[in-house]
């Protein structure tokens, strides 16, 4: 963002936008959808899907013991960093679409992100002791929250996948097309929902489609995500946690354009 946009008063807007119900109406799959800030961690296990290249997962106990439903939260921050479509591909495995909030000093927005520092203790917690890479908030002392999604599943970790066609938007360039075949599937895993909102005269919102293009540095949004840990690559690979974007709502794009057309 540049120095016209108007700190001060999107932090602001940020912070009445977090104290608000959730916005993000259109979810991947059922989940137990939490607001970040409101994440109780203690109420959470980890378990184990995959058999090739196992992924761990979060998902809320029950009182009998049992880990249900894979959760997944909600947090709205300011658009700092955006990779949505795909850009020059070297290993197509690890292509993905992502992006980094901010909260320009928000305590409300700060306070929410130290609760994945609790579920990073939690994923220590589980695995064998410095088996686990460190996990930051801070990008040049910002507090950050990134996600991801990669625009591909190996076949060999999901053999039963299906592959379907990207949305509208994704890969505009028809770039991801020609790595699709016997190894590499794009599923609904891969999906990221794109949303806008919308309000009426009467001040009534709701949510329309929307593509990646549609995303501005600066722009208020809202995320839908889940937490995962997986192994890195090579035999002395550590385990890294990683927040995997499944939604993404714009909100507020109110100051994005405003810095860009002054």
């Amino acid at each position: 963002m540049n120095k016209l946009y108007n700190k001060t008063e999107a932090r602001i807007k940020l912070e009445a936008a977090i104290g608000q119900s959730r916005t993000l109406l259109t979810a991947q799959k059922d989940a137990a959808i939490q607001h970040l800030r409101d994440l109780d961690v203690e109420k959470l296990a980890v378990q184990a899907t995959g058999s090739a290249n196992p992924v761990w997962r979060l998902g809320p106990v029950t009182e009998t013991g049992e880990v249900e439903e894979e959760f997944a939260f909600h947090m709205q921050g300011i658009l700092a960093k955006t990779s949505l479509t795909p850009g020059d591909i070297e290993r197509a495995i690890n292509t993905s679409q992502g992006l980094s909030l901010i909260g320009l000093g928000s305590p409300l927005f700060s306070d929410a992100v130290k609760n994945l520092h609790e579920i990073h203790a939690l994923f220590c917690r589980y695995f064998p002791s410095n088996s686990m890479a460190k996990w930051t908030d801070a990008d040049n002392a910002e507090t950050t929250l990134k996600a991801s999604n990669r625009f591909f599943t190996l076949t060999e970790d999901e053999p039963d996948a299906v592959h379907i066609n990207f949305a509208s938007g994704v890969d505009p360039l028809h770039k991801l097309d020609r790595f699709v075949g016997d190894q590499l599937v794009h599923t609904s895993a891969n999906v990221v929902h794109y949303r806008k909102r919308v309000s009426n005269d009467e001040g009534e919102s709701t949510l329309d489609i929307a593509y990646p293009g549609t995303f501005r540095i600066g722009d208020i949004v809202e995320i839908y995500a889940s937490v995962i840990a997986f192994k890195t690559s090579g035999k002395m690979g550590t385990i890294k946690m990683h927040c995997n974007l499944n939604g993404l709502t714009l909100l507020d794009s109110t100051f994005s354009k405003a810095s860009e057309s002054s």
